[in-house]
């Protein structure tokens, strides 16, 4: 576990600690975006968005870290460590080993801890310790120039911007539960009184699409960390663009739309084997 984390220069092993499995998830998972400036209008489809207001929201990483001491006295010197490593000026720069990347992070706080073992009383001490940090600049980690991506897997017959997702390493878990929802009319005036049943509704005209939401469930396979890096890179540069993107299913229907957010990132095995990570990138019609 040497070297497998290193906050700027201190290994954390030196201080019998490490990331418990799944307590790094967060570190490449990729930015959410805020809301767009945008005009809903009654009378069309759909939405009209502000492109130039496609920009990411600052990103908050959670790590949940393991403490380990044989007695009180070592323990409470290394959890003191700890925190003097946080408490200075600047960013953290964080080295993690299997991702083979260096973040920059604003430290925020301590979300949870949970101590074992007491502290009066002889014998191991230990604790769970989540530290969350924040990606004040979060697309900074994914080289621009890095777009187009190397090798594959089985296609998905799904396609993004003319590429299909298994360009980048995809396999699609789950998208048409979504893809192919209805969507919802745009409401007429609706009149109620509190002095009488039921309400006015205007129902004379053809009712317009209110913009749907996407789900689309993915795992990103990669033979070698730079695989990775790069295709996870040249897909995010795709979903970074400022402007509509369009993905065709595999029954020609297209669908014109933003990336909103990714969620349910996991690292479905450690990335010193056969890389794999599952996620959910969200999409909004326009």
């Amino acid at each position: 576990m040497t070297g497998a984390c290193i906050i700027d220069t201190i290994d954390i092993w030196t201080l019998g600690m490490f990331i418990v499995r799944g307590g790094d998830n967060d570190f490449v998972a990729y930015p959410s975006r805020r809301e767009p400036v945008q005009n809903d209008w009654f009378e069309s489809d759909g939405v009209e968005l502000d492109y130039d207001s496609l920009t990411f929201k600052p990103k908050t990483i959670k790590v949940e870290y393991y403490l380990s001491a044989p007695d009180s006295t070592t323990f409470k010197s290394h959890l003191n460590a700890f925190e003097n490593l946080h408490y200075k000026s600047g960013n953290r720069q964080v080295f993690i080993r299997e991702f083979n990347h260096t973040f920059s992070l604003q430290f925020v706080g301590v979300s949870s801890y949970k101590h074992q073992g007491g502290l009066f009383k002889t014998g191991k001490k230990s604790a769970f310790i989540t530290v969350e940090y924040k990606d004040n600049n979060p697309s900074s980690m994914f080289s621009p120039d890095l777009t187009l991506p190397v090798g594959g897997t089985n296609a998905t017959r799904v396609m993004l911007n003319g590429n299909d997702m298994a360009d980048y390493g995809i396999i699609i878990q789950e998208f048409y539960s979504t893809a192919l929802q209805i969507a919802s009319p745009k409401k007429g005036i609706v009149r109620e009184s509190a002095y009488s049943s039921g309400a006015i509704v205007d129902t004379a005209f053809v009712p317009k699409k209110e913009r749907r939401q996407f789900n689309m469930e993915c795992t990103l396979l990669a033979d070698t960390i730079e695989i990775f890096w790069n295709n996870y890179t040249a897909l995010f540069n795709q979903l970074a663009k400022l402007e509509a993107m369009t993905i065709t299913l595999s029954n020609g229907v297209q669908i014109n739309c933003y990336y909103s957010a990714m969620t349910n990132t996991k690292k479905v095995r450690p990335f010193n084997s056969k890389i794999q990570l599952s996620f959910t990138l969200k999409f909004n019609e326009v």
